[in-house]
């Protein structure tokens, strides 16, 4: 065992010390210093994000049915008051206040939205604000310290934002439970042990440098409130280009196939696939660029443009970042033989009406 884990040991023996009043040793000086340290460290990282964070709360104009209101949280993503949130935050409010770290209150207005990925930016009439600093998903480990900063309850609306923190517990997680007909999709999730609250939602999830890796979003919880299971929308390369475009005030457009697919193992075994990787297609929807392209069930996409597909997540991701109109070349299993099929890849809103939760 390394020395820094054995440190991590006598960290509470130490605090009970320091209660009882004993005198420490000379070791047990030493690892005091050390969780000092990292206790200043946590207190900078705290002063220095802050400023780019807001809580957000949201009302009804008056004659409207009686709602609760609803409060969230946001990242400023520049300095001129472009606002990032959840779009679930925001996609019902009438009225919308953003309340600075500075415990400035402004009226806001929605710049764009998009109910598939759950992002929304929103602006204010203010400037030089703090813009939050961006991380990246290829470079988020599971086990390194994650920080969950916002308004949970609405307790930061005087300005003064809730710090919790944790680790990443895991990577790439999906709540398909979440996703209603289609028009959401909760995928490629980062899990953390960060309390996350009602309230919390839209507010950003910190790495141990100040950098924002997620938009926490979810929890899952028996009681309402966090019992350690949080999960954030990452900071991808593709997050990243639909942040970009809902600053911009336009559309976000989807990449759409037109299947119903799987991953598990059985229905691999079922068409007699030894690969561990693909998904199985399980239903053609007529009239999509699946069925265009000659598609048929039980067959095996292996890889989408020389990508090996991994799982469900894998390719509705994929497919989802494909432009429109883009020829796409799929690698499939069929009847023991693989073979190449093209597809033109179709609007996600042009899909038909009936079409299921899953790509």
């Amino acid at each position: 065992m390394s020395d820094s884990r054995v440190r991590c040991v006598p960290l509470l023996i130490l605090a009970a010390l320091a209660v009882w009043g004993l005198p420490p040793s000379a070791s047990a000086q030493s690892n005091i210093a050390d969780l000092e340290a990292i206790e200043n460290a946590f207190i900078a990282l705290a002063e220095k994000v802050s400023p780019s964070v807001v809580a957000i709360s949201t009302k009804n104009r008056p004659g409207r049915p009686r709602r609760a209101p609803m409060v969230g949280s946001g990242v400023i993503i520049s300095a001129n008051g472009l606002i990032l949130s959840n779009d679930h935050v925001v996609s019902s409010a009438d009225r919308i206040y953003v309340t600075l770290h500075s415990g400035r209150r402004y009226k806001a207005d929605i710049v764009a939205r998009d109910q598939r990925c759950d992002l929304a930016v929103i602006k204010i009439d203010a400037h030089n604000l703090v813009p939050v600093e961006y991380g990246d998903l290829s470079n988020v480990k599971v086990g390194q310290f994650a920080l969950a900063m916002g308004n949970p309850f609405g307790t930061a609306r005087d300005g003064d934002m809730s710090l919790s923190y944790g680790i990443v517990s895991a990577l790439g997680k999906s709540l398909q439970e979440l996703e209603e007909n289609g028009d959401k999709y909760y995928g490629n999730l980062i899990q953390t042990t960060a309390d996350i609250n009602p309230g919390n939602s839209g507010g950003p999830l910190f790495n141990i440098q100040g950098q924002i890796i997620g938009i926490n979003t979810a929890i899952e919880t028996s009681s309402g409130v966090s019992e350690g299971l949080g999960y954030a929308i990452p900071i991808s390369s593709r997050t990243r280009r639909i942040i970009d475009t809902l600053a911009r005030g336009d559309e976000v457009k989807y990449g759409f196939l037109g299947v119903n697919i799987e991953s598990d193992r059985f229905a691999r075994r079922q068409v007699s696939a030894a690969n561990r990787w693909g998904v199985v297609v399980t239903r053609v929807l007529s009239e999509t660029p699946a069925a265009e392209a000659g598609l048929r069930e039980d067959d095996l996409i292996l890889k989408y443009d020389a990508e090996p597909v991994r799982n469900e997540d894998h390719l509705i991701r994929m497919v989802g970042a494909t432009p429109v109109g883009e020829i796409v070349r799929l690698t499939v299993y069929r009847n023991h033989e693989e073979m190449v099929i093209e597809a033109v890849i179709g609007d996600l809103k042009q899909r038909p009406v009936l079409t299921a939760a899953r790509e």
